[in-house]
């Protein structure tokens, strides 16, 4: 575990080193060279970069790979002056192997997250004063000739917001209807999944309110929340997308809520993108399961519901003489929206950033 004042220092270099590196993106703004060569645009890239093992900038032939490395990677445990303990994960990614606009705009998006969000965290660790944003973490893949990567920002309450970007094998931006190609789906396609998973995400959540004793006041602002989550301007403003590596589709959308903030950004995994394995159904409720209870059972094990097109999934360690039940999730095996055993909402197809 590193201390605040070497969080601090680490993070100024990194954050130099960046600087010197990263330039503006597409909107006409002024371009800095590279210290080793001259900016290159997305058609006719004649040079690309990438980091060597000293951390330093060399061009790479042109022939070369997007990456994704480290900009910057420090976790660990912080205690603040009133004894609170706060576990922090901060990571961003720096796209290398390739010049072009597009990947600088993103890396200047990438430093600008580091100043807005993680700068203020390590000023905080030195004033030993609580955290706000706890995690700050990436994932990326390569799939059907798509580079995705998705950045997700956690704080300290749980409320989640996500940016994704995908990238072209040349480094150009792939636009939604090239990811939509890439999984063979169309926009419409994606729109009427994508509200039908929604509608029934807010069905199984309205269930948990026990309605009935719900005053006619109430019973109306659920359903203009829930029209308001399931809207065209909604839904096209959703289409924030991300592939995983084994081809599934995800998507960022506002949730509108009863509570609380007027909505919350969630991320769910398309159905239909790619068939849900059973490894896949099993470990998505494991990861559920230790995100509520900060513990993980041993095993899983999925079979078919008395209700057509659901799964049960038991979650249970293994003990001498016995197994010892964890929870029990009763969903449906194409969305993954179902209920635990107490009759609580759970979303298979939710993705958890912890």
């Amino acid at each position: 575990m590193k201390c605040a004042g070497e969080c601090w220092m680490a993070f100024g270099m990194m954050a130099v080193f960046a600087f010197s590196v990263i330039l503006t993106g597409c909107d006409g703004g002024t371009t800095q060279a590279l210290e080793t060569g001259e900016s290159t645009g997305d058609e006719e890239s004649e040079e690309v970069f990438a980091l060597d093992g000293s951390g330093e900038y060399v061009y790479a032939a042109e022939e070369g790979e997007i990456t994704f490395e480290p900009l910057i990677d420090d976790e660990g445990v912080y205690i603040d002056d009133l004894g609170n303990e706060f576990t922090y994960t901060y990571r961003l990614p720096l796209v290398a192997g390739l010049d072009t606009d597009y990947i600088r705009s993103v890396n200047q998006e990438m430093a600008e997250l580091a100043e807005q969000y993680i700068d203020p965290e390590l000023e905080n660790m030195t004033e030993v004063t609580s955290l706000v944003t706890c995690k700050v973490d990436y994932e990326y893949s390569h799939y059907n000739g798509i580079y995705s990567l998705v950045v997700y920002l956690c704080n300290d309450w749980g409320q989640e917001e996500y940016r994704t970007y995908n990238f072209l094998e040349n480094g150009a931006q792939a636009d939604n209807d090239v990811v939509f190609e890439a999984l063979e789906m169309t926009g419409e396609d994606f729109c009427a999944a994508a509200q039908d998973q929604m509608d029934e995400v807010i069905a199984i959540r309205n269930q948990t309110l026990d309605e009935e004793s719900l005053d006619e006041e109430t019973l109306a602002w659920l359903e203009e929340v829930r029209e308001k989550t399931l809207s065209d301007d909604n839904l096209n403003d959703c289409q924030s997308l991300y592939i995983s590596p084994e081809g599934h589709l995800y998507y960022v959308i506002k949730v509108y809520s009863v509570a609380g903030a007027d909505y919350y950004e969630h991320m769910y995994m398309l159905p239909g993108a790619a068939v849900f394995t059973e490894d896949e159904l099993g470990q998505a409720a494991l990861d559920i399961y230790e995100r509520r209870n900060d513990y993980r059972p041993e095993y899983y094990a999925v079979a078919a519901s008395e209700e057509e097109g659901f799964v049960d999934i038991q979650l249970y360690d293994q003990l001498e003489d016995h197994n010892s039940t964890a929870d029990w999730y009763n969903v449906n095996a194409l969305t993954g929206v179902g209920t635990d055993m107490d009759g609580n909402q759970v979303v298979l197809t939710e993705f958890y950033p912890y």
